[in-house]
């Protein structure tokens, strides 16, 4: 039985770690992975095609980055044209942000022992496969397996990241990727996005990047940024996105305190800005006296 495979490319570490075990499942069973099977030069979209005329079932390594791929219906639908199973196997996703018609069969959760067991079941029940394998074992090890993998995948993205949003801050390059900052804070990394936005002039990026942390409701950082920002324009333009989210409720004490702290920053046409954008918006600002600064 040859088992194909579908997942992400950023994913390879995980797909090759479930390769790994699923292999010692039966010596009847194959697993196919298309990053192991494109050369230099190959033409991937006929040898998906290929592989799935050869393989006799698909399985979809469902994760955040999976289920954005525009592929990943083609290569299932590929299968299920030619009625052959499928497997969906879920991480760090819920089902319902999976392609609808998969919703149809139990999924496997790759964080949950008795998941994967199931799964290596299935496939030697349903592929005829002969097998010594204890599938209990070999599914605990599974589980632990991929989440090494998880972890080296993170900190290699992480990296990779980092270096993106380095460039992103340089002049004349494109808009600071909002995407990939919330990746970089959500696993930790917001101290080095901090240090590295430190080593920059460019107030544009600057006022970007601070937009992007408030959204997040990263306030030190934003008044960190605010304070670097040069450019007055651009800071009123943090101020402005401080009313915004006062606006729709977003921690409104922390972004009436955001909002006045950058007037106090910046010159009287900038006030005045805030001001009217304070009017305009239904909020209400206890904007500091004159000689309050």
């Amino acid at each position: 039985m040859e088992l194909f495979i579908s997942h992400a490319q950023v994913d390879i570490e995980v797909a090759h770690a479930l390769q790994l075990r699923l292999d010692e499942v039966s010596d009847d069973l194959r697993c196919f992975l298309l990053a192991d099977a494109v050369f230099a030069g190959d033409n991937w979209e006929e040898r998906i095609k290929s592989a799935a005329a050869t393989c006799d079932a698909i399985l979809c390594l469902a994760t955040p980055d999976y289920v954005s791929r525009p592929w990943f219906a083609a290569e299932w639908a590929l299968f299920w044209f030619q009625d052959k199973p499928w497997y969906l196997a879920l991480h760090d996703v819920t089902l319902e942000k999976v392609f609808e018609p998969l919703h149809r069969r139990q999924a496997i959760d790759l964080t949950d022992r008795r998941s994967v067991e199931r799964l290596m079941r299935s496939l030697i029940e349903h592929g005829g496969l002969a097998s010594t394998a204890a599938p209990d074992l070999l599914a605990a090890e599974t589980v632990a397996a991929i989440r090494q993998a998880v972890d080296r995948s993170r900190v290699a993205r992480a990296e990779s990241d980092l270096a993106r949003f380095m460039v992103s801050l340089q002049r004349g390059t494109d808009n600071v990727d909002s995407e990939l900052v919330a990746r970089l804070v959500s696993i930790g990394r917001l101290p080095k996005v901090m240090e590295l936005a430190a080593t920059v002039d460019n107030s544009v990026a600057l006022r970007q990047l601070a937009v992007i942390l408030l959204s997040l409701g990263e306030f030190d950082a934003v008044e960190q940024l605010a304070a670097r920002t040069e450019n007055r324009a651009e800071r009123r333009t943090i101020g402005l996105a401080a009313l915004d989210a006062l606006a729709r409720g977003f921690e409104p004490a922390r972004s009436a305190s955001l909002a006045r702290a950058i007037y106090s920053t910046v010159r009287a046409p900038q006030r005045r800005d805030l001001r009217q954008a304070a009017d305009e918006r239904g909020v209400d600002v206890d904007w500091p006296e004159e000689e309050d600064w």
